[in-house]
């Protein structure tokens, strides 16, 4: 089901921000855990529907798990320990993709259904080259999962995040080593967290090749959920560009991500500080991000292998409303990307003149002017449908979105900023 969002220019964001937890990393964590040795305390996870879901599925693979005082403690059952669930596991994006991958290699009959955007095919080629076979029904949910104990290792090209994260699920419980050529372009979120319970898995970053060695011994490792990257970038840019602004953003993670971002802005004139520094409950650096609308200016900028296609979205946002131009070098070098060629589209729309020179994008910033009024088209992606709201906000003129997918993380997005000043509505 797709909706029409209107997204007008608000005056000013103000007060202390605490962001929306990664559901991603949140469903990713609550799956790992229970496949480890030990026990797992997850902190600062987010109790939303579909996180019950998946809660509720892997209870009925006998998985024992509990939440006190805002601890989530998972006991695992070891790689290629779950029992069949006697009930059908309903699951929404992205866990089906996560847990269709971890029961794939177990030696029974698992049954899916689930409120999703599936492509049904994406997810049984590559799993029935390895051993996995599938009961459709005409290419949609519910399904059956036939699990084999003894799946092959596979080298497979993918276009989707959710494909590949389903694949290295997969992997944790085949013998020899798995290649997943990912030819995504997204923020990288699950190749960290496997690290960190130290699945054998190898990243070779100029061919974005993912080796990953199978059937080991996994052990438990507490774990702190991050609030969601991409969102928080979003939130920044907001605050940067509407006058009157000044946010702050509570127990930012300080990854070397934020910190490269964060760079590029204060180039930008951005008045942004991290404030208030201090360690999380597991160690790890936290800090308060205090942002503040800012004056901002056009930069020359080379595009670097570390930034992710994420952070590359929201410059371009920015220096479209800023003042001069902005000339990201080697931006089409690294991406080239629907998501990137459907948010130039809409700023075009604005009024935003771009060009492109070989591997570069040149962005004319329109100094605070962007006009509105018009229909951008989201093209069913989550991102783009963030931008458009963000472009809404700092419009003259209102922007409608069409074509975006009604799923909890949008609704969860649109609520959030709707809490903080937004004009947000729907059609």
């Amino acid at each position: 089901m797709c909706m029409l969002v209107t997204s007008v220019k608000i005056d000013h964001i103000n007060g202390n921000i605490n962001m929306l937890k990664d559901r991603f990393i949140s469903h990713a964590v609550l799956i790992l855990a229970s496949q480890v040795v030990g026990i797992t305390k997850i902190y600062n996870i987010t109790y939303s529907d579909e996180i019950m879901l998946t809660i509720k599925a892997l209870k009925s693979l006998d998985v024992q798990i509990k939440y006190e005082d805002g601890i989530c403690t998972v006991q695992g059952v070891g790689i290629g320990g779950f029992t069949c669930s006697k009930s059908i596991l309903y699951l929404n994006d992205p866990s089906i993709y996560m847990m269709v991958g971890s029961l794939s290699t177990c030696p029974f009959i698992s049954f899916f259904d689930g409120d999703c955007h599936l492509n049904i095919n994406e997810i049984v080629k590559p799993l029935s080259l390895m051993g996995a076979r599938f009961v459709l029904n005409n290419n949609r949910l519910p399904m059956a999962l036939i699990g084999c104990m003894d799946m092959l290792p596979i080298e497979y090209i993918v276009d989707k995040d959710e494909i590949k994260t389903m694949l290295l699920f997969a992997a944790l419980n085949v013998c020899g080593t798995n290649t997943i050529v990912n030819n995504t372009v997204d923020y990288d979120k699950i190749t960290p967290i496997l690290k960190h319970f130290n699945v054998s898995i190898e990243c070779f970053t100029p061919k974005r090749h993912v080796s990953i060695c199978g059937q080991q011994e996994l052990y438990s490792k507490d774990i702190y959920i991050p609030s969601d990257f991409f969102c928080t970038l979003a939130v920044i840019a907001v605050a940067l560009m509407v006058e009157n602004s000044e946010i702050v953003i509570l127990d930012v993670l300080l990854n070397d991500e934020i910190k490269s971002f964060y760079q590029i802005l204060i180039k930008m004139g951005g008045n942004i500080f991290f404030i208030n520094k201090r360690q999380n409950v597991l160690g790890a650096e936290i800090a308060d991000l205090l942002v503040k609308s800012s004056i901002l200016v056009g930069i020359d900028y080379l595009i670097s292998e570390e930034l992710s296609l994420d952070e590359c979205l929201i410059i371009i946002v920015v220096s479209s409303y800023a003042h001069g131009i902005t000339m990201l070098n080697g931006l089409l070098r690294r991406f080239i990307d629907k998501r990137l060629k459907n948010l130039i589209n809409g700023l075009i729309k604005c009024g935003i003149r771009t060009e492109i020179e070989g591997d570069n994008l040149i962005i004319h910033g329109c100094s605070g002017n962007i006009l509105g009024g018009v229909l951008i088209d989201a093209c069913h992606d989550f991102k783009v449908a963030v931008m458009g709201l963000v472009l809404g906000m700092i419009s003259d003129s209102f922007i409608e979105i069409k074509n975006i997918r009604k799923t909890s993380d949008f609704i969860a997005i649109v609520d959030f900023f709707n809490k903080h000043g937004a004009k947000i509505t729907f059609a």
